[in-house]
Order: structure tokens, then C-alpha cells, then sequence
């Protein structure tokens, strides 16, 4: 989720119709009357001239996310339901910064920082088990244009917190178990598209890839005899993704304050590496498994 947030901000904010539109009073391309200061209101204007809107040179932003999903129950395991929220915040520069410091072929690029939170909770109805997952996280980005060609790469950091309660229940037995644990995220995911197309509109087919690095630290649970131990470990799973994706402007509102924009992804996504979750876990004093 987080992940994507940040791609989908790069993908809109570097759109060729936004730049130097949103927020503006005036749409591109209009005309106001021009004249001298010392002219008196009844004497005609010299001409006209065409207004030219400055785009910012500094940003900021936020953006709420929400995913909801779900584990379906297999021969042995239970269906495990999952909602995740959480929102992100921040800064960059507007277009034309690095072009000033580093020279004109950075003009279109663009650079920032951003951080946030977020909490994934997790249920086993049919088991009485649950669990959430406490994460805050920081992020560096950067993107901008080599002609059509579009390039959006970024890194995340974050830490998370696990718990989780179990209820053991058979014959004999009927447990509450519950556990805590620390662990880390790292993330890093690139993007380049080819834009066809100009501020009315364009078409971008893309490739992207990103790489996921999560450790889970050890614990163990407290709350009765069936108490689990759980090792450390820590996965890898990388991702290859290939779409489409497209930016049309459906309508100018407001006298050009609040263009509305139609825009739409499809694409497919493949995961690589350590796709299918495991635990190396142990009862106490017993052998693990």
C-alpha cells in the first residue's frame, strides 16, 4: 500500500497537464487587457497579453490509502480477512529547481522526502485469532522526463510492530495466547514509461520492478502451555510489473481553477522470491518445526 501511494503520486504530479495548472486562476492560454498605470479608465487598453502561469518551485502533499483483502481457507488453514490504512505526507521541489542548480537537462526533474503511518489488522474468524500491525515509515523519491520517456524510481525505510492473540481451543485445552514483535521493511521500486501524447491527453505504456525486504525479529508468546516460539527471518520478494496507463482532461471547471481529469491503469504484476509466507516456530522445550 505504501508503495503504491507513493507511485501513484509520481505518476499524477508529473502529468504535463498539471504542471503549472492546478491552483491556477487562469487557464493556459487566456488573454487579459494590457495598459499603462498613468492611462485614465476612459482610454482604451494597448493590447493584449497572454497570461503565462508560474509553476511552484517548492510542494507539498498528503495522501490517505486504504486496501482491504483476503487469504482464502485451504485443507488445514482458516480464511484470514485483512484491511490496511494509513496516510503519507510530503515535501519536493517544483519543476525547474535542479535545472537552476545542476544545469537545464534536470529542469523537468523533480525530488522529495515523505513519511507516514499505517496499521494492517488481520482476523481468523473461524479460528477466534487476530492481530494488527503498527508501521511507521520514511521515504525519498525522485522523477521527471528524458523527452517522452518517464522515470520515477524511490526508496522506503519503515518499522513495524506486530501483536497477535490466538485462541487454542480442543477437547481439554482452551487458551488465550498472545504475542509481540519488532521487525523492518526496506523497498525500493523504479518505473519508465513512454508518454504518447501532450497536456490534453496521452497514453503511457510502462515497465516497472521493485524489490521488498522484510525482517520479522523473534518472539514468543505468553498465555498458556500451547505458548509458540517464533524465530527471526527475513524474506525477499521482488516484482516485475508491465501496464498501460492513460491521462485525459474531461472537462475545465471553475473558470480553469479545477481541471477534471480522467485517468486510468491496467497492468500485470509477477512476483518473485520468498512468495509464500513460512515461520520456523517451537513449543517450549520441544523441536522446531
Amino acid at each position: 500500500a505504501v508503495q503504491g501511494t507513493l507511485l501513484e503520486h509520481l505518476r499524477l504530479g508529473a502529468g504535463p497537464g498539471l504542471t503549472g495548472a492546478v491552483g491556477q486562476r487562469f487557464a493556459s492560454g487566456t488573454t487579459l487587457p494590457a495598459g499603462y498605470a498613468a492611462l485614465t479608465p476612459d482610454e482604451p487598453v494597448t493590447g493584449l497579453v497572454p497570461v503565462r502561469p508560474l509553476a511552484p518551485r517548492y510542494g507539498v502533499w498528503g495522501q490517505a490509502f486504504g486496501v482491504f483483502g483476503a487469504s482464502e481457507a485451504s485443507r488445514n488453514t482458516a480464511r484470514l480477512t485483512r484491511e490496511t490504512g494509513g496516510f503519507m505526507l510530503g515535501a519536493e521541489t517544483g519543476p525547474g529547481v535542479l535545472g537552476d542548480a545542476f544545469g537545464a537537462g534536470l529542469d523537468g526533474w523533480r525530488v522529495g522526502v515523505a513519511g507516514g503511518t499505517s496499521l494492517t489488522q488481520f482476523d481468523v474468524t473461524a479460528r477466534q485469532s487476530s492481530g494488527r500491525i503498527e508501521g511507521s515509515f520514511g521515504a525519498a523519491y525522485a522523477s521527471g522526463s528524458l523527452g517522452p520517456v518517464q522515470v520515477r524510481f524511490g526508496a522506503l525505510y519503515g518499522r513495524d510492530a506486530l501483536d497477535t492473540r490466538r485462541t487454542v481451543l480442543f477437547p481439554g485445552v482452551s487458551q488465550a495466547v498472545s504475542g509481540r514483535a519488532g521487525g523492518s521493511t526496506r523497498q525500493g521500486v523504479g518505473e519508465v514509461g513512454y508518454r504518447i501524447g501532450g497536456a490534453e491527453g496521452y497514453v503511457e505504456p510502462f515497465v516497472g520492478a521493485a524489490v521488498l525486504r522484510l525482517r520479522r525479529d523473534g518472539f514468543t508468546e505468553t498465555g498458556g502451555a500451547s505458548a509458540l516460539a517464533a524465530f527471526g527471518r527475513t524474506d525477499v520478494v521482488e516484482t516485475a510489473t508491465a501496464g498501460v496507463q492513460a491521462q485525459a482532461v474531461a472537462a475545465d471547471l471553475f473558470g480553469g481553477a479545477g481541471p477534471l481529469l480522467a485517468r486510468g491503469l491496467i497492468g500485470y504484476r509477477r512476483a518473485f522470491g520468498d512468495g509464500v509466507p513460512a515461520a520456523l516456530l517451537a513449543f517450549r522445550g520441544g523441536t522446531a518445526f
